[in-house]
């Protein structure tokens, strides 16, 4: 009867690890998921955040257009006869001034451009029967001064 007892208080105390093992176990899984929200959130704000930057810029898409078409025509170009393509950006490399390049007018290009949200207006030829003829010009988003012009590809 002994070893029957000691076999049965043996069966308790498994079973009582168990479940702390479980109550462990919750509480790391809880932590996880504690954690997942945590970074959920962090995500969410983040990009919140960039997107109120973008709202945040003084100068509406419809401005930039307006003061970049004033500047296109200033430089010779007729508007009315180009495609425009307008983006917004917070990094100093797009689609006029790729990342890639590595020459010096791009440099100094893009160097105009860090720590700033900016519009990048391009124009272009209607029909592309050549190359060239088409210009990006760069609008601060906060000001609306015109930052850099790029001409002719």
């Amino acid at each position: 009867m002994g070893h029957a007892s000691k076999g049965r208080g043996q069966l308790m105390r498994t079973e009582e690890s168990n479940l702390q093992y479980l109550i462990i176990k919750f509480k790391n899984c809880s932590n996880y998921i504690g954690s997942c929200v945590i970074i959920f959130l962090f995500l969410t704000i983040f990009s919140c955040n960039r997107a109120m930057t973008h709202m945040a810029s003084q100068i509406s898409e419809k401005d930039a257009i307006k003061i970049a078409k004033k500047e296109v025509n200033e430089l010779g170009y007729n508007s009315f006869f180009m495609r425009i393509k307008i983006s917004f950006h917070t990094t100093p490399w797009n689609d006029c001034l790729p990342k890639e390049r590595m020459s010096n007018f791009y440099l100094e290009k893009r160097n105009l451009l860090k720590n700033r949200n900016y519009w990048a207006v391009y124009f272009g030829p209607i029909a592309i029967a050549h190359k060239g003829g088409d210009v990006c010009i760069f609008i601060d988003a906060n000001t609306g001064e015109v930052i850099t012009v790029v001409g002719g590809k």
